[in-house]
């Protein structure tokens, strides 16, 4: 994906990195992508020039170099994909690794990172959990984040699939310093 001029800019500006894996990576990376557009200048996989923050998928080319180079390195999982190992062991102590905690075959990376942990799911040892689902017009539920819990609306979608990804671009939001009611406001835009 990185060509050596694209390497270089990379190195010097030394922008934010999320990286996204496993299944639904694309609708997750896209949902982080709207709800940080708002706040930063943020691109998408090689719409990188003059961005703060770049938001990839863990497939293309190029993304451990990325990680490595960022200022700030996020690496977001949501399910087992492969070739994941080599990111989550050089995933900096600076760096933050995000799980989703309903997976059982992906909880094992945290032992094997020095990065900081947060987890998303439904399950209760979720640090961002979904909670009160209500599948009508839309999607509701409830986000409790530590102890604090704000209404969540994906008016756009039936999906509880859809869930997963405004849990895990909560996650990363918050790593940004965007407040939940922040957040809630730009997941109802969506």
């Amino acid at each position: 994906m990185f060509n050596f001029l694209e390497k270089s800019v990379l190195s010097w500006k030394k922008p934010k990195i999320i990286v996204v894996a496993g299944k639904e990576k694309e609708k997750i990376a896209e949902t982080i992508y709207q709800v940080l557009k708002p706040h930063f200048k943020v691109g998408k996989n090689s719409d990188f020039l003059n961005k703060e923050i770049l938001v990839l998928e863990s497939t293309l080319q190029g993304v451990g170099f990325a990680l490595k180079k960022s200022r700030l390195p996020i690496l977001l999982i949501n399910s087992e994909e492969k070739n994941l190992e080599k990111m989550i062991k050089e995933l900096p102590a600076t760096g933050y690794l995000i799980l989703n905690s309903d997976e059982k075959e992906i909880q094992g990376y945290k032992k094997e990172s020095k990065a900081h942990y947060l987890s998303f799911g439904f399950k209760e040892e979720a640090i961002f959990q979904a909670v009160n689902v209500s599948i009508n017009s839309g999607v509701n539920f409830k986000l409790n984040y530590k102890g604090s819990v704000v209404p969540i609306w994906l008016k756009n979608t039936k999906e509880e699939e859809q869930i997963y990804g405004a849990l895990a671009a909560a996650a990363v939001a918050t790593i940004l310093s965007i407040n939940l009611v922040e957040i809630s406001a730009s997941l109802r835009s969506l």
